[in-house]
């Protein structure tokens, strides 16, 4: 096909923020992944977790309406069209920004424009141009008598580190105590008397810690700790935009992308590990019936208790996840439990489940005035892996069949599949 840029057989994740009007033209091609989403949260969270499938960097297409939005600084999820491009650069500097307008005229803030409508040559070849990645915005400086060619090997080190959500600072404290030839530089938390340098790591009024050393000056040391202070501030940043595009913003909860990312990497080391993994699947009997006599606020104020209820009894690890409306999901997932074939969770899944229920039903929700609706319940069904399911699809389609099996039988009850 003529202006076709892209030579090889990797897939390319394609993130189409708003109506592009440019669907139609991508989505003949097997090589590209399509998600289309509305928030730019979203667009945030779909970037910086990339899986191995996606061997490109991602492509970020924005249309014209979002655009606006962005530009005239209404929208709530970002301040403006700059911020959400750092924003997507931090969560993963490799990606390529388009966005799509009636004139398409350029924009510096993004890597190209699309001109609507746009020929599927021209949309190609905007979208699939060489990206320039460049490094985060970070203020170095070095001591010209010390810097070392290594620097930028351990800069690239620092950066792999960020990209999968880890500190940068033993990659980075390693880096200065090589610039500096100092092997007694520390970072801490608090002043230590020991030390005879101290210089605060502190970035736009935020103070992360000290670099401390007992042989290094002050004006050597000060520089480093400033340069610190930038990898920990943007580290610091990417996961706020990771929590924030993967939390239910009403309960608290993880939200559906997390729990299907999560579910898919704990079946990975459950198989790989010999360990169990179930999968709760929930929801509230007669939700829409208390929204409609209570109010939508007194509804969200009963799916924030049950989050309270259901956070009391579950394991620290265990992962509680807003599916949908009123629908919900546990991951009863112990990565240090029991590693032997045929064994159980260390603590009874069952018994945590039918706790949870009890006390929903015992409850006393205080915003609903009287109840003639009955007394609060949920309904829900438990599978576990391998028995109910081998497949993260065949896990959650078993614990979706049991809780509707719950609601058949009357309600208020939780259906066990054959492993738990």
């Amino acid at each position: 096909m003529s202006g076709e840029v892209r030579t090889n057989s990797k897939m390319t994740k394609v993130v189409l923020v708003g109506r592009t009007g440019i669907d139609a033209a991508l989505r003949a091609d097997p090589s590209l992944e399509l998600v289309r989403i509305h928030e730019t949260l979203d667009a945030i969270g779909e970037v910086a977790f990339a899986t191995s499938s996606h061997d490109n960097p991602p492509v970020v297409v924005i249309a014209p309406e979002v655009l606006d939005s962005l530009k005239a600084e209404k929208n709530p999820s970002c301040s403006d069209l700059r911020d959400f491009v750092d924003a997507l650069r931090v969560a993963n500097p490799g990606v390529r920004i388009v966005g799509v307008s009636e004139d398409g005229q350029a924009d510096a803030a993004m890597d190209g424009m699309l001109k609507a409508p746009a020929s599927p040559e021209s949309i190609r070849r905007v979208l699939f141009a060489s990206a320039r990645v460049e490094p985060p915005i970070v203020e170095v400086v070095r001591t010209e008598t010390r810097a070392k060619a290594e620097d930028a090997d351990k800069n690239a080190a620092i950066f792999h580190a960020l990209l999968q959500g880890k500190s940068p600072l033993e990659c980075a404290m390693e880096l200065i105590r090589e610039r500096l030839g100092d092997s007694s530089i520390r970072f801490v938390h608090e002043t230590e008397s020991s030390s005879h340098v101290r210089c605060a790591v502190e970035w736009s009024g935020v103070l992360f810690g000290y670099l401390s050393s007992m042989n290094t000056a002050e004006r050597e040391v000060m520089p480093q700790a400033k340069w610190l202070a930038g990898w920990i501030a943007l580290y610091e940043q990417q996961n706020q935009l990771r929590e924030a595009a993967f939390t239910d913003h009403l309960t608290g909860a993880w939200n559906r992308r997390y729990f299907e990312r999560y579910v898919e990497a704990a079946m990975l080391q459950a198989r790989r590990m010999r360990q169990q993994l179930t999968v709760m699947i929930f929801d509230i009997d007669n939700f829409k019936g208390y929204n409609d006599k209570y109010g939508h606020e007194a509804g969200d104020r009963i799916l924030c208790e049950i989050i309270e209820l259901l956070r009391r009894v579950v394991r620290p690890c265990d992962r509680v996840c807003r599916i949908g409306g009123d629908e919900f999901a546990v991951v009863f997932h112990d990565p240090d439990g029991p590693r032997e074939a045929g064994s159980t969770h260390s603590v009874d899944v069952q018994t945590i489940a039918e706790r949870f229920r009890k006390n929903v039903s015992q409850h006393a929700f205080p915003h609903l005035a009287d109840a003639d609706l009955g007394a609060v319940g949920v309904s829900g069904g438990l599978a576990t892996y391998p028995w109910d399911g081998f497949t993260v699809e065949e896990l959650v389609r078993k614990a979706d069949e049991l809780a509707m099996r719950s609601k058949a039988s009357g309600k208020n009850t939780i259906s066990f599949g054959r492993g738990v």
